[in-house]
């Protein structure tokens, strides 16, 4: 990554001198707390750059899958405007690739997808390739008395120390409520439906 290819609201912020110390910083004042938990240092920061999240809909997963395992069904419970393209289209299987188009807080963010594993109606998992870096979603849909668990990951694939800050930086802010907000659309969306 570089830095031209970094949003520009992002590009003043993560050019600051000391970012990566401050970056430092917050894991090392983290990292006792860690250590006494039995957690390394690495698992801290593997876990500021990973997120789950889950909701119960109360709907049978085979009722839920539809909305999640198809990707162009996403923008119904987007937070944002988003267009989804598949590219070709086709039945959905491992391998399948998509375009999105998302208005993001007021930037376009186009990102290419890829379907990495396909389990209907228990499991998706698809990879996302943006200017900000590469990220793997997972969906994991477990049946329970009365509907389903859906449990959604987010993970930061990139290895570069940009990337894993930029990551660090959007997770709590950004990420983290997006997807929270997403999970409570889609809900609505199934129990309307």
């Amino acid at each position: 990554m570089t830095f031209s290819n970094l949003p520009i609201q992002l590009k003043s912020f993560v050019g600051l001198k000391g970012l990566h110390t401050w970056h430092k910083g917050i894991l090392l004042d983290a990292a006792p707390q860690a250590q006494r938990s039995g957690q390394s240092y690495n698992d801290l920061e593997e876990s500021m750059s990973a997120a789950t999240f889950s909701i119960f809909i109360q709907a049978p997963p085979e009722v839920v899958f539809p909305f999640v395992g198809d990707l162009l069904h996403h923008p119904a419970w987007a937070t944002d405007q988003m267009k989804m393209e598949a590219r070709p289209s086709g039945s959905i299987r491992v391998g399948n690739q998509y375009r999105s188009t998302t208005n993001f807080k007021g930037m376009v963010v186009v990102a290419e997808l890829q379907i990495v594993e396909y389990q209907p109606p228990t499991r998706l998992a698809f990879t996302v390739n943006d200017r900000t870096g590469r990220y793997t979603h997972e969906f994991v849909l477990h049946s329970e008395k009365g509907g389903t668990l859906v449990e959604r990951s987010i993970s930061n694939e990139n290895t570069d120390l940009l990337s894993k800050i930029l990551t660090m930086i959007l997770m709590p802010i950004l990420i983290i409520p997006e997807s929270k907000k997403a999970l409570q659309l889609l809900k609505a969306r199934v129990e309307q439906a």
